[in-house]
């Protein structure tokens, strides 16, 4: 064995064995091939494929575009836009799990080459300033079997004659010779032709008849002008068969100008095989192109990122080495664009676009599939093992699918095809073989064909698991969240199965989170408690790797373990002063876990033992021990031990004090509060008498009689304040409910009447009835009575004319008994209005003043008529709604006006409305259909008593009325009848009565069984069949809208009716006899399975198949019989048909085994047979001369113990004897 030291050992990861410049970008040859999977280069935006793994950066020229060819372990990177400039470049290759590794092992690429995976390659190289001649080749992307048409000039003009050869500055040239060299399997170069700027008089000759090298060369009869040139054009297309996506590279070699008289430089083409525009590689042309075309036009993307529609939503990126600009510029102008986008949508929806390439009129399959690649052993010939189905850009396709010879058809013959899906042409076997490989064809309508090799597994024959076992079914109480009960095994005869378990209930429950499997242990999820649960039910399943399952069930203990006690408690820990000894203060009790457990208690030693000597225990009872005198000292302190029957203890501290006797009454110091004081004034203060002196109280406001108005006050320590402002007006006396709590909890409770002073306020204002006084009326005429508004209910006021704002007309005005009377004789021409001002002062002295403007009329005159501006208002109209706007027509055109409903001719309906101010509103909800039309007498009367009346129609307009029920006319329905029966029609009821209805189910209470049903127009129809034994009655909610939308709902109840059903299913309680049974032995009775639970049946022996018995029995009532005596060695199983038939006639018929047993008697042995009876001479002593056997009925299943040749007699022979056995 060789050992090799672990300092020698070296990570075999890929490195750059050389690098070289192109004048187009630089070739690394690599020491090993590399994954390609992840190499891309422009999606370091969208991230999906990581940073950029290839980037050419030059000092002065910024980032360069380009594309990647890779080939083996050579990686060409080739610029985009021509050969590099002259500049100093930074060529990187990035190495990192989504970079540069290695293609075996997958290690990181060792861009250092220090034996160590991992670290970018970086170098740099000069550009010197390039030859002034370039002869290039632009870049191709044509997709299979379309010409090569270069390069596009713009949106909406027609693709060039071919692929064309460049010079850079034709300047002088006059010859040109070239070798281009170009994958075969991706380009076929056919011929060549001059280019658009050959000079007149030019030749071109090529020879290609070596693919993937074409030799051409070129000559002018005169030297060429300057500026650049199309001499030559490439006639080529992409072979059929070109894998899509593959990448190649066009090189020029042998490069010779002017005989070599003038220096000129190559540019490299790279050829992408795609179809222009293509860029989610889907072989076709679609919005998404155009979408993703666009993203990277306005640099939302740097490259172009699909979403797998198969692979639930992944990202990946098609193209990811090579330039978007040269897969997604259809209109060869400035790169990407929005206009690139507008080009492909105008294709799609089939519009001119003469810059895109035609696609093939048909393109070949790309893919097969298979739906599943596995086949369990022993299965039947002709098993199905998947479906095949093809991916081709053909939508719509068909294809057919051959098993065909090639690379991986070594089994083809193991298999068939029948149409599309793939089946077993024989029985497999695993242990012989479990895999296998075929090659398969499929062919498109046009002929087109794809292969390949699918290696298909041959699955052990799985059977589920027969038996789990616990290694240990009990678990400690209390133990930790987490621990572990047992570990879990199963039983199962695929040996070397894995198992999975789940629990799948815990006493019954499959929601009881109790225990939870870790790996394969059953573990309790939280520390579990014997006094509250001692045992568990659950059932655990295990699940092989095949998906096949074995429940079982196991009782899970939890043992008992006995519990230290947690606390103590003392009935009560006060004793009356001067108790003498013996007085029983109070009885201990224990908490503990173990419910059932006894207790014993100790004084003991240790902190709060102080007065442990002046008590004593007897059994749970705490008792004084000497005279206790709380003069002499206030509390006393013991300490207690409790231990339980397992020898656990506790210890706890009292404090015994005096017995408390509770407060007695509450006094209050002062029951008198004024009004409109502020929140927090202080009331009184409470007191209580208590027997216990010194003791402390606590008040509170308590429910109860007399607490009504708890709420206006508030109590800070034993001060009752007030919570807001009281009104004495408002109520003058308040009860409140108090209780006074003492320090140890004792209270007593007090009912208090409060009294609310009052305090004098000032009037706020002042109103005058009247303030208009009309032309001719005399002085002493009363203009109005004066009012005012007073917090003080009751209070006498008097009104005086004053000084001040207003004041301007006072002494043309005197007040008398509360009205303001007139000094003058009115007359508008002299004076049309006045103010006064006017003071209320109340019997206290405070007073508010109101200025007051009086109005001079003309000669007053009674109305005329009244007007209202709208007198129609929408049935259903809330209560208040206004209808109109009364006006009334005066000749004093100052005058106001108040309008009443009256009595007299037209006041048919002046209850359904009132006034309010000068509208005419609603008094009740109007109902169009029950009365259209209403009328009502209004009153108009003006300040001076004189009035007019009018009578008004009133029009209730219609609106609509949503529907108020739905009706079915049948809401019954047999059981069995076929889904899609009619139940019934549905009718609604609506006010509107020519209105029209549609109808439907809907969510809400009551729809538990919707989806039973559907409706059609106004049909209720079954959805399902019904089985009335399962359910017989179902609930439904149905919408009914109107015309107008409106809606209502309603849940309906349908009933299934029970319909007679044929028996299913016939048992028979026992299915064996003794042979030695007599004739007319009961073998069993007979049940019967029906839907129809409480159905009677009948049965009898029938003719049919399984009928072969049938005249050894006979049938009587329910019960088989015997109808002759049996033999368990002539025939130990018997068949019979029997039909069983219900109360209504219907027939069910089944085929029973009776199986004949053996009598339990001994019968005695008939013969012995030995299988040799012939022995060599010298036989050493034990040697076998045969075998025992005894004919089958020689023994009973339960007769003695077996004679055996184990149990007999061996004997020594002498020599040439016969051996013999006894």
């Amino acid at each position: 064995m060789k050992v090799e030291s672990l300092e020698s050992r070296r990570v075999l990861a890929a490195t750059i064995a050389s690098f070289a410049p192109t004048p187009s970008g630089f070739t690394a040859e690599l020491s090993e091939e590399i994954s390609v999977q992840k190499i891309n280069l422009y999606d370091t935006e969208a991230g999906a494929a990581g940073a950029a793994d290839v980037t050419l950066q030059g000092a002065t020229t910024g980032e360069v575009r380009g594309s990647l060819v890779i080939n083996g372990t050579t990686v060409t990177f080739i610029a985009t836009d021509g050969p590099l400039a002259a500049d100093t470049y930074t060529a990187t290759l990035r190495s990192a799990s989504d970079g540069f590794t290695d293609l075996a092992d997958g290690e990181l690429l060792d861009g250092d080459d220090n034996g160590t995976a991992g670290g970018n390659f970086v170098t740099t190289f000069t550009v010197a300033s390039p030859a002034s001649l370039v002869v290039g080749l632009p870049d191709i992307v044509r997709g299979p079997s379309q010409t090569v048409q270069l390069p596009v000039g713009g949106s909406g003009t027609e693709l060039p004659a071919g692929l064309p050869i460049q010079l850079s500055n034709a300047d002088g040239v006059t010859s040109v010779t070239m070798t281009i060299q170009y994958d075969p399997a991706l380009l076929d170069i056919s011929g060549v032709q001059l280019g658009a700027d050959a000079p007149t008089g030019s030749q071109v000759e090529a020879n290609l008849d070596t693919p993937g090298v074409a030799t051409i060369t070129f000559f002018s009869l005169e030297a060429m002008d300057a500026g650049q040139a199309d001499i030559i054009d490439l006639i080529a297309t992409i072979p059929e068969d070109a894998p899509y996506g593959s990448t190649g590279s066009l090189t020029i070699s042998s490069l010779d100008v002017n005989a070599g008289a003038m220096t000129a430089s190559a540019d490299d083409a790279i050829q992408v095989v795609a179809f222009p525009g293509d860029v989610n590689a889907n072989r076709r042309y679609d919005a998404e192109d155009a979408r993703l075309v666009a993203r990277v036009g306005v640099d939302l993307d740097s490259g172009f990122v699909v979403t797998d529609a198969t692979a639930s939503g992944e990202t990946f990126v098609p193209f990811a080495a090579i330039d978007p600009n040269l897969l997604g510029d259809v209109t060869g102008q400035d790169g990407l664009s929005p206009l690139d986008a507008s080009d492909l949508l105008r294709r799609v929806v089939g519009l001119s676009t003469p810059n895109i390439p035609d696609l093939p009129d048909a393109q070949a399959p790309t893919n097969i599939s298979l739906s599943s690649t596995t086949v369990a052993e022993n299965v039947a010939v002709g098993t199905s093992v998947g479906t095949f189905s093809t991916m081709d850009p053909d939508s719509g396709d068909t294809h057919t699918y051959a098993l065909v010879s090639g690379t991986g058809d070594t089994d083809n013959s193991s298999f068939t095809i029948s149409g599309n899906i793939l089946l077993t042409a024989e029985v497999f076997d695993s242990s012989v073989q479990d895999t296998y490989t075929i090659r398969v064809q499929t062919t498109d309508s046009t002929g087109r064909t794809l292969e390949r090799v699918f290696t298909l597994t041959v699955t052990d024959q799985n059977v589920a698991p027969t038996g789990i076992s616990l290694s240990d079914t009990s678990i400690a109480e209390n133990e930790a969240a987490s621990t572990s009960v047992g570990d879990l095994s199963t039983t199962d005869s695929n040996t070397g199965d894995t198992f999975t378990y789940s629990i799948v209930s815990i006493d019954g429950s499959t929601t009881d989170t109790t225990f939870a499997i870790s790996g394969n242990s059953l573990v309790a999820t939280e520390s579990l408690d014997f006094e509250t649960k001692s045992s568990y039910t659950v059932v655990v399943r295990t699940t092989d790797q095949g998906g096949l399952s074995f429940d079982q069930t196991f009782t899970i203990n939890v043992d008992d373990i006995n519990e230290a006690p947690t606390a103590i408690a003392l009935s009560d820990d006060s004793v009356a002063d001067d108790s003498v000894s013996g007085t029983v203060v109070g009885s201990f009790t224990t908490t503990d876990v173990d419910a059932s457990d006894t207790f014993t208690y100790a004084l003991v030693s240790g902190t709060g033992d102080t007065d442990n000597a002046s008590f004593t225990i007897v059994g749970n009872e705490l008792r004084t021990a000497t005279t206790i005198d709380f003069d002499t000292q206030s509390s006393y302190s013991i300490r207690i031990q409790t231990t339980d029957s397992g020898g656990e203890t506790f210890e706890q501290v009292f404090t015994i004090v005096q017995s408390n006797e509770g407060p007695t009454a509450i006094s209050l110091s002062d029951s008198t509060v004024a009004e409109n004081g502020s929140a927090g004034d202080t009331v009184g203060t409470f007191s209580s008498t208590d027997p216990t002196s010194g003791d402390t109280f606590t008040y509170t406001f308590v429910t109860g009689e007399g607490d009504d108005d708890n709420a206006l006050f508030q109590i800070d320590g034993d001060e009752l304040q007030t919570a807001g402002s009281l009104d004495a007006e408002t109520q003058g006396t308040l009860t409140i409910r108090i209780r006074s709590t003492d320090s140890t909890g004792e209270f007593t409770e007090e009912t208090f009447t409060i009294t609310v002073s009052s305090v004098n306020e000032a009037p706020t204002t002042i109103t005058l009835s009247g303030t208009h006084v009309a032309t001719g009326e005399p002085s002493g005429t009363t203009v109005g009575t004066l009012g005012t508004d007073d917090p003080d209910s009751g209070d006498t006021i008097t009104y005086t004319l004053v000084s001040g704002t207003g004041d301007t007309d006072n002494a043309s005005f005197t007040i008398s008994n509360g009205e303001l009377v007139t000094a003058f004789a009115a007359n508008q021409q002299t004076q049309s209005s006045y103010s006064v001002r006017v003071r209320a002062q109340d019997a206290g002295g405070l007073s508010t003043e109101e200025t007051f403007t009086i109005t001079i009329t003309s000669t007053n005159v009674a109305p005329t008529a009244i007007a209202i501006d709208n007198n129609d208002v929408e049935e259903n109209a809330d209560i208040g709604t206004t209808v109109g706007t009364l006006s009334t027509t005066d000749a004093n055109t100052m005058d106001s006006f108040v309008y009443t409903l009256v009595s007299g001719t037209g006041d048919t309906d002046n209850a359904s409305f009132a006034i309010d101010g000068n509208n005419l509103v609603t008094a009740a909800s109007l109902d169009f259909e029950t009365q259209s039309s209403y009328s009502v007498r209004i009153q108009s009367t003006d300040p001076f008593g004189l009035s007019t009346v009018e009578t008004f129609t009133i029009t209730a307009t219609n609106v609509n009325d949503a529907p108020t029920a739905i009706a079915i006319d049948n809401s019954t329905i047999a059981e069995d009848t076929a889904s899609g029966t009619t139940v019934g029609s549905f009718t609604t009821t609506d006010d509107d009565a020519s209105d029209t209805f549609t109808y439907a189910l809907v969510s809400g209470d009551g729809d538990t069984d919707n989806a039973a049903f559907t409706i059609s127009g106004n049909n209720l129809v079954t959805a399902t069949t019904f089985d009335f034994e399962t359910q017989s009655s179902y609930s439904i909610r149905v919408q009914t809208t109107d015309s107008a939308g409106a809606t209502f709902e309603q849940v309906l109840t349908i009933t299934v009716t029970d319909t007679n059903e044929v028996p299913t299913a016939i048992s028979l309680d026992n299915s064996s006899i003794s042979e030695d049974a007599a004739s007319g032995t009961t073998v069993g009775a007979f049940s019967t399975t029906d839907a129809d639970a409480s159905d009677t049946f009948t049965y009898t022996l029938v003719s049919g198949e399984g009928d072969t018995d049938n005249a050894a029995f006979t049938i009587s009532g329910g019960n088989l019989v015997t109808a002759t005596t049996f033999d368990f060695d002539t025939q130990s199983s018997y068949s019979i048909r029997v039909q069983t038939e219900d109360s209504a006639g219907a027939t069910f018929e089944q085929v029973l085994t009776i199986t004949i047993t053996e009598s339990e008697a001994n019968q005695t042995p008939t013969a012995i047979s030995i299988d040799n009876t012939d022995i060599e001479e010298h036989a050493t002593v034990g040697t076998t001369v045969g075998r025992l056997a005894r004919p089958t009925r020689m023994l009973r299943t339960h007769s003695p113990t077996p004679w055996s040749a184990a149990k007999a007699t061996r004997t020594t022979l002498p020599s040439r004897s016969v051996a013999a056995i006894s």
